[in-house]
């Protein structure tokens, strides 16, 4: 398109300095000349339905990327996801919860849509996913770790046949006793493999080789669709055995941003109530959760290995992202999600054939729900009919942003939500508004016992100063009230925000 627009520049110029038989015969010319530059470059051009392999963690919040930007450390997560890539600053999980967050990335609905509010799976409805949609597109689609909370407990053997669906390799991992290092793997015709190893082996690992495996035997005549669900970095925190004591995390220090010892005034009482937190014990966590990233890097990087082995690593868009952040410390709270503080997750897209090998940061406000239809995008798919609700999903695509045609989303709000109680946490609603709100950018929530927060995300990203009662902001506080109403009256509708 560039070479058409020089080409167009050059002829209208010519024209007010040649005769028309010399600007037809320049015109000649330069198109014959264009016509081989563009065949010559063709080569050169990203594949139109490139394959998508997604990094999805657990439990992982976006603001210490210390943890995957050490290039001695975990190199390969660091040049694909630190060092380079478009990196969204403001990403969001709309319910900071395991399985809400699963749901909602999976189908791009809203929580109240999908009806996964808690750690649950009975209510998902696997109809329709972004496995479902990228295989009728045409994709080979492999699932490879945590799926969603309970489905060991609330569904049969012979039943995970319909959770399945979509996906033509389905190799669901969990842990018993609430430790990470014996398994259950299922498969879709209700087998199981069970693991017992001990302490030698961990759930990272295991996923590793059945990714590899799975991505082996992927046809080469399909573009490849994988979702690696990583159960890292949630509690209990247990690196795999190999990792234990590993000498480049020794010296990592505690994670203590302005909001991990500030003061809790106009924080709700759940949180005032709280003792403050103990910067040693977080030293020692932190050193845990980079011991359980260096798993992370050997499951990335035995990917990305096998994907130059395929011949199709510049053909391939890495996404690294989490099901929902974690508020690990700030603001008095342990290793705890739920909350409006524990919202924020990473997300980071790498195509070096589309997007350059460049840091590019986009500070949009971005959701979970807006994975689903921007996979279905670079696929050449949408997502939907849902077979009840909306026709597509509600999340919006993020290829205009990742292509640099616009700065910005056509929506002025972006909601988080969790219903009922959990963990002594009250219940939330609240709004998050973008660049295109008249009021510019805040963090507006209503608890259910009645108390309220209001935080300029602009000059105050870490919620130190809670403007709910200062008489100045009574107007914002007003309007982004009546705004929260209006989002949530309408949040059944099936409409994006």
């Amino acid at each position: 398109m560039v070479g058409w627009a020089i080409l167009r520049a050059v002829v209208q110029h010519s024209r007010h300095s040649l005769t028309s038989r010399a600007t037809s015969s320049l015109m000649l010319a330069l198109t014959v000349l264009l016509v081989v530059t563009m065949a010559a470059s063709a080569q050169d051009e990203p594949a139109s339905r490139p394959d998508i392999v997604v990094i999805y963690l657990d439990d992982v919040d976006p603001h210490d990327a210390r943890l995957w930007q050490n290039e001695k450390r975990t190199p390969t997560l660091s040049t694909m996801f630190a060092k380079a890539g478009v990196q969204f600053s403001q990403a969001v999980s709309e319910t900071p919860l395991c399985s809400p967050g699963r749901a909602s990335t999976l189908t791009g609905r809203h929580t109240v849509n999908h009806g996964v509010a808690e750690n649950v799976a009975a209510p998902f409805d696997p109809r329709v996913t972004i496995g479902t949609e990228l295989r009728r597109a045409g994709y080979h689609t492999t699932f490879v770790g945590k799926y969603l909370n309970g489905l060991r407990d609330e569904v049969k053997p012979q039943q995970l046949k319909r959770y399945a669906r979509g996906w033509d390799d389905f190799d669901i991992i969990y842990e018993n006793n609430g430790k990470f290092f014996d398994y259950t793997m299922w498969s879709p015709d209700g087998g199981r493999r069970q693991y017992d190893t001990g302490k030698s082996d961990h759930s990272t690992l295991v996923a590793k080789r059945e990714l590899v495996k799975d991505i082996k035997a992927a046809p080469d005549d399909q573009p490849l669709f994988a979702f690696a669900s990583i159960f890292d970095l949630h509690d209990p925190n247990l690196p795999a055995q190999k990792y234990r004591n590993a000498k480049s995390c020794r010296n990592i220090k505690a994670w203590t941003p302005p909001s991990f010892d500030a003061s809790v005034k106009g924080k709700p009482k759940f949180v005032r109530q709280r003792s403050k937190p103990s910067e040693g014990n977080w030293t020692r966590k932190m050193q845990t959760y980079c011991e359980e990233m260096l798993g992370v890097e050997e499951l990335t990087r035995a990917v990305v290995r096998e994907q130059k082995r395929r011949g199709r690593h510049e053909d391939t868009v890495y996404i690294f992202t989490a099901d929902n952040g974690v508020a690990w410390g700030i603001h008095r709270l342990p290793q705890r999600k739920g909350v409006p503080y524990a919202t924020p997750v990473p997300l980071v897209f790498n195509w070096p054939a589309r997007w350059g090998e460049e840091v590019v940061a986009v500070d949009e406000v971005v959701s979970n729900i807006d994975l689903a239809p921007t996979i279905c995008a670079l696929a050449g798919c949408e997502m939907g009919p849902f077979k009840e609700g909306p026709e597509g999903a509600d999340g919006l695509s993020l290829l205009p942003l990742l292509d640099g045609q616009t700065d910005h989303l056509e929506r002025t709000v972006v909601r988080e939500e969790r219903s009922g109680a959990y963990a002594d946490v009250p219940a939330f609603k609240a709004i998050r508004t973008t660049s295109q709100h008249p009021l510019g950018q805040w963090h507006y929530t209503e608890w259910a016992t009645g108390e309220r927060e209001l935080y300029d995300s602009v000059n105050d990203p870490w919620e130190l100063t809670n403007l709910v009662k200062d008489e100045a902001y009574a107007d914002v506080v007003d309007q982004l009230a009546a705004d929260l109403e209006a989002e949530f009256r309408g949040s059944a509708d099936g409409d994006a925000a």
